[in-house]
Parts: structure tokens; C-alpha cells; sequence
């Protein structure tokens, strides 16, 4: 679980199990004006998932150049200089450049070549589709969390009128028992449904926040203009 925490807030994960993370500052809502299909587009460069399956697509696709090849003729070419004894006198030594051309063309090797091409071309298919799929899910990913991100900043208002009505309905209410228009206990209640709201609020940023650090996990690092954590740790 510590593991998962650092990973999901790119923070750097301890190696000794006891430390524990300090929260410091002001609890405030995230504030970020990234555009979905920019966040998208990071995520497709960034994610090291789709990375994988991009060079993947790559090797598959020259693997496949390469058993084209075998169908194509061959034409190799030598060149060195030596010496050698000579055929005729044993005792004697010969030195000079020697030259040879070599070629071959598998014209009759059983369709071998043609079905190891439908082969490899599958396995490009089939990475091509992973890639194609995964890139889909990353973006699905991206558009649910915006949507989250949406209603997390609909209810952190919410929470926030809320806040707001009940610290001036508690200051009337003190008003009205220093008046007294009011008893304690209507001024002890409408307390507590200020501490209820000011929860609610606290709660709310807090979802908003983790939604946030959701759209970095999702977008494989840090979004420009949030915060800065120092090493990042991809996904």
C-alpha cells in the first residue's frame, strides 16, 4: 500500500518501511486548467504501457521485413589478401589479392518463405491491435476521469455555499442569543451543522485532489502547473 501511495502521487517510495509521509500546508483544492485532448495526447507520449507496445508493433514490423528478404536473391562479394603455396612448386610462396562472388536464390523452398511471412504479418497484426487497443483504453481512462474531475469540482461548490450558509447562520444565531432571540442549544446545533459542512468540504477537496493525482497517474507524470515532487516514478 505505501508503494502503491508513492506511485500514485510520483512520490519517491522509501525503502524503510517505517517512514512515513508528513502531510504539510493548507488543504486547498487542485487548480489546473489542462484540456482534455492535450492530457490525451500526453498520455499516448507518455505512458510507458503504450511505449511498450509501440516498439513492440516496430520489432514485429522488422521481423517481417526481414523474412521478406530470404525471398530475394543474394549476391555476396569477398576480397583478401594472403599467401598461399603454390600449386605447382610446394616450396614456393604466392601472395595477392583474392576475389570471389557468391549468389543464391531460394526460387523452390516449399511456399517456406511465404508461410513464415503470413506468420509474422499475423503477429504485426495482432500487435498492431494491442497498441490501437490499448491507446482506446488510455483514452476512455483520460475522458472518465475528466468527467470525475467534473463533478468533484461540482460538489467542492457545492460543499462550499454550504460552508458559507451555515457560518452566517451561526452568526445569527449568536446574534440572537446574545439578544435572546435564541436558546444554546439552537446555537450548538447550527454549530454542528457547520462542522458537518466544513467536513463535507474538507472531504470534497480531498476527492478532487485525488482525482488529480488519478489524471497524473493516468497521463504517466506530473501535469505542467500542479505541483513539484522532485523524481518522478512512472507508472
Amino acid at each position: 500500500m505505501r508503494i502503491g501511495f508513492a506511485r500514485q502521487l510520483y512520490l519517491p517510495a522509501a525503502s524503510d518501511p517505517e517512514t512515513a509521509y508528513v502531510l504539510s500546508g493548507e488543504l486547498t483544492a487542485a487548480d489546473f486548467t489542462l484540456p482534455r485532448d492535450e492530457a490525451m495526447g500526453m498520455a499516448i507520449a507518455r505512458r510507458l504501457d503504450l511505449q511498450t507496445a509501440q516498439l513492440q508493433l516496430e520489432i514485429a514490423g522488422e521481423v517481417l521485413k526481414a523474412v521478406r528478404s530470404d525471398a530475394f536473391p543474394k549476391i555476396e562479394a569477398t576480397a583478401g589478401y594472403g599467401y598461399r603455396s603454390s600449386y605447382y612448386r610446394y616450396d614456393r610462396q604466392l601472395d595477392g589479392w583474392t576475389l570471389g562472388v557468391s549468389g543464391r536464390w531460394p526460387i523452390f523452398d516449399g511456399n517456406a518463405v511465404r508461410a513464415r511471412t503470413q506468420a509474422y504479418r499475423a503477429e504485426q497484426r495482432v500487435a498492431q491491435v494491442r497498441l490501437e487497443d490499448m491507446e482506446l483504453k488510455v483514452k476512455t481512462e483520460v475522458a472518465e476521469l475528466y468527467a470525475g474531475l467534473d463533478l468533484a469540482r461540482t460538489a467542492l461548490a457545492a460543499q462550499k455555499e454550504a460552508v458559507v450558509l451555515a457560518e452566517k447562520s451561526l452568526a445569527q444565531a449568536r446574534r440572537g442569543y446574545e439578544l435572546g432571540q435564541a436558546t444554546l442549544e439552537q446555537v450548538l446545533e447550527i454549530e454542528n451543522v457547520l462542522l458537518r459542512s466544513q467536513n463535507a468540504y474538507a472531504e470534497a477537496v480531498l476527492s478532487l485532489n485525488a482525482t488529480v493525482a488519478q489524471l497524473e497517474y493516468g497521463v504517466g507524470g506530473v501535469l505542467p502547473g500542479t505541483r513539484d515532487v522532485g523524481i518522478e516514478v512512472m507508472p
